[in-house]
């Protein structure tokens, strides 16, 4: 089966193409009647998806687990990845020890120091004598 563009494919071809794998899938693993028979799916709503044609999504979902198509049904129910300031967001709420308002102790532990960049004081100094 050739690839095929998700994104600027129409949904006409989307669904002959899905409809397509799909009914690969059906042939590998008994055929369109024992796929009917396990799913609870009529064969000619099974004809109607495996030609791109609209049908119910109980009928898609019975289909999908029927064919042992877990990747898929995963892939869909997964929970969509953190932005960066959500991720910045959870770090701050697990590390709260890190970013206390009180100035007379250091909110970084001691021993994490070597791990903050610190700018050389002589640098700057002789950057700033350069300058004059």
């Amino acid at each position: 089966m050739e690839q095929i563009d998700f994104r600027g494919a129409s949904i006409n071809a989307l669904g002959k193409h899905i409809g397509g794998a799909l009914r690969q899938h059906a042939k590998k693993q008994g055929g369109i009647t024992a796929l009917a028979e396990k799913s609870g799916v009529s064969r000619s709503t099974l004809n109607r998806l495996f030609s791109g044609q609209a049908v119910g999504l109980d009928s898609l979902l019975r289909v999908l687990r029927s064919l042992e198509c877990w990747d898929v049904l995963n892939e869909l129910c997964k929970p969509p990845s953190l932005t960066p300031i959500e991720k910045f967001e959870v770090f701050r709420r697990e590390n709260k020890h890190l970013f206390k308002k009180d100035k007379t102790k250091p909110s970084i532990p001691e021993d994490r120091f070597d791990t903050i960049p610190m700018a050389d004081p002589q640098k700057i100094l002789a950057s700033l004598k350069k300058k004059d």
